[in-house]
């Protein structure tokens, strides 16, 4: 069946609106991405991680007495190796919490700079001006992201080596415990 064609015009806004229709929906995203984020945040922190790990410890210290009665090294070594993996993972979520958050803050410059980007863009009179700013628009938005890659990278590493300092450290005494450190 074929299609009617119509003479009606759509109305377009004009750049200005389109504009700031862009930034609202930006500031909407933004605001319910914080919402979200701090919804989580409310359900982890009731959720008491110091106590769970301190009632984890003591049933495994309570297991261990009763499992390995008169050997006491066992059940020390148990608890020395349950501290030193809930002490990673302490160091692993605070790195991925600073990681997040410098993502976030990243992302959220990102999309300011690009709205104002746009409008500078469109404000050009030239052709050739247009493509002299978006030349340097480009140069900057790569500088910056390169510049945000090394901070990531280095958080990263940062949150892996804070995060096995403690098992390596318990690892390392029990090999020299057990007189089996290399030489």
């Amino acid at each position: 069946m074929p299609t009617k064609k119509t003479n009606e015009t759509v109305q377009m806004p004009d750049f200005e609106t389109a504009i700031a229709l862009g930034q609202e929906t930006v500031q909407q995203v933004f605001k319910a991405s914080e919402q979200v984020m701090e919804a989580g945040q409310k359900v982890v922190g009731k959720i008491d991680t110091k106590k769970t790990m301190k009632i984890a410890r003591e049933q495994l210290e309570t297991a261990g007495k009763t499992l390995f009665p008169g050997q006491d090294h066992i059940t020390n070594f148990g608890i020395a190796t349950f501290d030193a993996y809930a002490t990673a993972f302490e160091a692993f979520a605070h790195g991925s919490e600073k990681m997040g958050a410098e993502f976030a803050a990243f992302a959220r410059k990102s999309m300011e700079t690009s709205v104002e980007n746009g409008k500078t863009l469109m404000a050009c009179k030239s052709v050739n001006e247009a493509f002299d700013l978006r030349n340097e628009i480009t140069r900057t938005a790569f500088d910056s992201m390169v510049a945000e890659g090394a901070k990531l990278t280095e958080l990263s590493f940062k949150t892996a080596s804070d995060s096995l300092a403690p098992i390596q450290d318990h690892a390392r005494q029990a090999f020299d415990k057990f007189g089996m450190r290399a030489a």
